[in-house]
């Protein structure tokens, strides 16, 4: 079985849009994101215990991680919206649930595939 066809679950991927008020300062509204990319393929586990990320000096509880292809253009920030997911997300379906990208590594080091950390 190939990587890919682990990849059973859907997501939208939505990225904040900066604006600009009339002083120049930027803001990222959470209720306007650009949408990336929709229909990508992934795989949804549900992760326990704790993290910590080092990048923003942030911790907390596992939430969700997600497998992705090592193209997949998604970043620290985005947003995304479960549209074909696991059992253990209730309503199954339910899109207008967004989940915060919190971590996103290259875990193994090869390159071969991406682990993003969901949190709600």
């Amino acid at each position: 079985m190939s990587f890919e066809d682990l990849l059973r679950h859907k997501i939208t991927i939505l990225r904040p849009s900066i604006t600009y008020d009339a002083a120049g300062d930027a803001s990222q509204p959470e209720d306007s994101p650009t949408t990336v990319a929709t229909g990508v393929r992934c795989l949804i586990q549900q992760r326990s215990g704790q993290w910590k990320s080092e990048q923003r000096g942030e911790s907390g509880d596992d939430g969700l991680i997600c497998f992705l292809g090592k193209r997949t253009d998604i970043r620290g920030g985005d947003f995304v919206q479960v549209t074909t997911g696991p059992e253990f997300l209730q309503p199954v379906g339910d899109t207008t649930e967004k989940f915060h990208v919190e971590l996103l590594d290259d875990a193994a080091g090869q390159g071969h595939h991406l682990e993003v950390r969901l949190t709600r």
